[in-house]
């Protein structure tokens, strides 16, 4: 399911808490998190674009969807955060290295969530 889907419809949530990177996070912080803007073009927030789209697969994956084509992609999501202390935003630039990669790992978990990874998804 969209990001739009589980920011809009807490309710079908199948979990009250995610751990993102080495931090857990309430239902209520993640629909902060999901709500909250992420900046436009340069001034966005890598962090930020990364988490929108880890709760998104979690939530997906806590739902009974096939993690296998996101499996390295969630593991390297989460070391990213882990990278830093306390809960996000962490205020990456979108241009450093860090940020590169936190936006390269979005980039497939939003395919993940848009079923392009998992072409025989029936749910």
């Amino acid at each position: 399911m969209a990001q739009g889907f589980w920011k809009n419809h807490p309710s079908a949530w199948p979990v009250t808490s995610l751990t993102l990177g080495s931090q857990s996070y309430t239902e209520t912080e993640l629909l902060t998190i999901l709500r909250a803007p992420v900046g436009r073009h340069a001034q966005s927030d890598a962090s930020m674009i990364l988490a929108d789209a880890l709760i998104s697969a979690k939530l997906d994956i806590a739902n009974g969807s096939d993690p296998t084509p996101v499996t390295a992609a969630i593991a390297d999501a989460d070391k990213l955060l882990s990278g830093f202390s306390g809960k996000l935003p962490y205020h990456v630039k979108v241009s450093s290295t860090t940020g590169q990669a936190m936006v390269h790992d979005a980039g497939v978990l939003n395919q993940y969530e848009d079923d392009n990874l998992t072409p025989n998804c029936t749910r």
